[in-house]
């Protein structure tokens, strides 16, 4: 009963607060896109190849930066949760052994990709 009401809850409040706004145009009235323009590319500049590779580069460098912080400490929580929780039913202990491998995956991320790229070079 509780989880069907927070589906229907999302979707209400889905539907009153984020429809309207790719709907409503500036001024409050109905969007237009007569009156907008049909070109959507003018004033930006053009991008390369190496431009956008560079920039997932970066984006995948921030990412990977920010998981690797935060990996370990969800290990931890997810080992002493397993472990309780495995006392009482044997199917939990497996979130100990997947969570560290998940950690150990995330951790060896970058030398796994150089591997990788590596072998396709070849």
């Amino acid at each position: 009963m509780i989880k069907r009401a927070l589906i229907v809850l999302c979707l209400i409040s889905g539907m009153v607060f984020i429809a309207p706004s790719g709907v409503v145009g500036g001024d409050g009235g109905w969007y237009n896109a007569a009156e907008a323009g049909t070109n959507i590319s003018a004033g930006l500049e053009e991008v390369t190849s190496d431009d956008f590779t560079a920039k997932m580069g970066r984006i995948a460098s921030a990412i990977y930066q920010d998981v690797a912080k935060i990996a370990p400490m969800l290990t931890v929580v997810v080992i002493v949760i397993g472990t309780v929780i495995g006392i009482f039913w044997r199917e939990a202990r497996m979130s100990v052994a997947w969570s560290i491998l998940g950690l150990l995956l995330i951790l060896w991320a970058p030398q796994l990709v150089g591997l990788i790229v590596n072998y396709a070079n070849m």
